[in-house]
């Protein structure tokens, strides 16, 4: 039976059509696996490897299916999927050729250096750029990309309403023996510029490469790039004056909170940003804070996302049915840490996200000793809004 390759990584949580599939495989891949009950397995790996559970549940109508969660243990776990040699049998890609060795004689493949470490790969960022041999705007319609870098989804409309030339930055292209352009760093953007009618982008030109120097160099730049984090991005959007910014600053303060720009981690500071965007979108962020304020006061683990967003989610859902006095009653004397350990019990068990299982556990307190009637009840968790924290978001009105 075929297992289509989208239907394992999608959001849907599905992770094959038939997982008895890939309970064979794991058995042929030396894993001892045996039935728990209740549609969950255990799974013991080959070698000293700890036994793990995995689950099957029923999604949509189909039986049989593996959540992302169990997949991904299998995998740290040595799981091969799909099994060496065999992508093509189970709908996958088969996997990209190797580039050709450059000169020193390393094997490359797909832009990492096998064993080649950072002084034998003898060059910085700062000094691919020095190597260029010209800077040019360059036009967009004769760039070509070569399997060395990340697939490119060209249809995506996203890439073309994402996309802003101030924010592009330059591109880097070679230009091969034959006269042909191909963009090594620098592919997402071209394909966003085109999508948006751009026709041209700045462009640092190399000339002379070999393929697998392309990839090299593809290698450094990106091994040398360090991500900024989500709260010095929040930063720099309240020295813009963005309104969302700071309209959840001015929130956070009020209820006595702070938010921590310099990783100082002191009780009372907030470094989960993306949480707050998330509640202030919701409209529920001053109610949430003063519920985790007048539980658990400055505790930091009360102040961390999942946390935040398991219990911004019940008012989300519930909204004026949740009896806030209650909610502060049940709570009382129930430490942060016990919750997280019930929370991490279910993740270990049934997979699923911990802002869930937080919200879940949150409200199997606050339902205890009422009538049906009167439980908060059925749960759904809310959709995640979109969060973007790298650029101003329009404003909104206040709670």
């Amino acid at each position: 039976m075929s297992v289509k390759a989208k239907s394992l990584f999608t959001r849907s949580a599905l992770v094959g059509a038939d997982a008895n599939l890939i309970i064979k495989e794991l058995e042929a891949q030396g894993f001892k696996v045996s039935p728990r009950g209740a549609g969950h397995w255990f799974v013991t790996p080959p070698g000293s490897g700890s036994p793990f559970v995995i689950a099957l549940g029923h999604a949509k109508g189909r039986k049989n299916y593996f959540p992302i969660a169990a997949m991904s243990k299998m995998k740290s776990n040595g799981f091969r999927w799909p099994p060496p040699g065999r992508e093509k049998e189970f709908g996958f890609p088969e996997p990209e050729p190797e580039l050709q060795p450059s000169p020193d004689g390393k094997e490359h493949l797909a832009g990492r250096f096998v064993n080649a470490s950072d002084e034998e790969l003898g060059l910085t960022a700062s000094e691919v750029q020095q190597q260029a041999a010209d800077f040019r705007l360059q036009e967009l319609g004769w760039i070509r990309f070569d399997n060395y870098q990340r697939s490119v989804n060209v249809g995506n409309p996203a890439i073309a309403n994402e996309f802003s030339v101030v924010k592009a930055g330059c591109i880097y292209v070679s230009e091969r023996k034959d006269g042909s352009l191909w963009c090594f760093d620098g592919q997402h953007r071209v394909v966003g510029a085109r999508n948006a009618k751009v026709e041209a982008l700045p462009a640092l030109i190399y000339r002379g490469l070999t393929r697998a120097e392309e990839a090299r160099l593809f290698y450094v730049l990106n091994r040398d790039r360090k991500p900024v984090s989500l709260i010095q991005l929040f930063k720099s959007r309240l020295e813009a004056k963005d309104p969302i910014a700071v309209e959840i600053q001015r929130r956070v303060t009020e209820v006595g909170y702070a938010l921590d720009f310099q990783n100082n981690f002191h009780s009372g500071s907030i470094q989960a940003v993306r949480a707050l965007e998330i509640l202030h979108r919701w409209n529920v962020l001053g109610r949430t804070l003063f519920i985790v304020r007048d539980t658990w006061d400055k505790d930091r683990d009360a102040l961390r996302e999942d946390v935040l967003v398991g219990m911004g989610a019940i008012f989300k859902c519930f909204d004026k049915r949740v009896d806030e006095q209650r909610l502060k009653n049940k709570l009382a004397g129930v430490p942060v840490e016990k919750l997280a350990r019930e929370v991490s019990k279910l993740r270990y068990e049934v997979g699923g996200t911990g802002r869930t299982h937080y919200a879940r556990v949150i409200l199997k307190l606050y339902n205890s000793g009422l009538s049906p009637a009167n439980r908060l009840t059925p749960f759904i968790m809310p959709a995640m809004p979109p969060v973007r924290m790298d650029e101003p978001l329009a404003p909104r009105e206040a709670e």
